[in-house]
């Protein structure tokens, strides 16, 4: 890979690279040293979740995406 580079010529600032950092998940959220993120079950759960007209559901929902 960091041949292809050297053709491009393209140069790497070993300050701004990141190579190998870890995530794991914790709590249904991927975290990792940049950010907290949502994984793809969850954003799957909450795409196809049916609203109801009470208010209890709505609740329910807002607790799901952490308002």
């Amino acid at each position: 890979m960091f041949d292809k580079l050297v053709l491009l010529d393209v140069t790497l600032s070993f300050k701004k690279i990141y190579l190998n950092y870890f995530s794991i998940i914790l709590l249904k959220q991927k975290v990792n040293v940049f950010d907290l993120s949502i994984i793809g079950e969850r954003i799957v759960a909450i795409k196809t979740i049916r609203f109801s007209k009470n208010l209890k559901a709505l609740k329910t929902y807002l607790g799901l995406v952490n308002y």
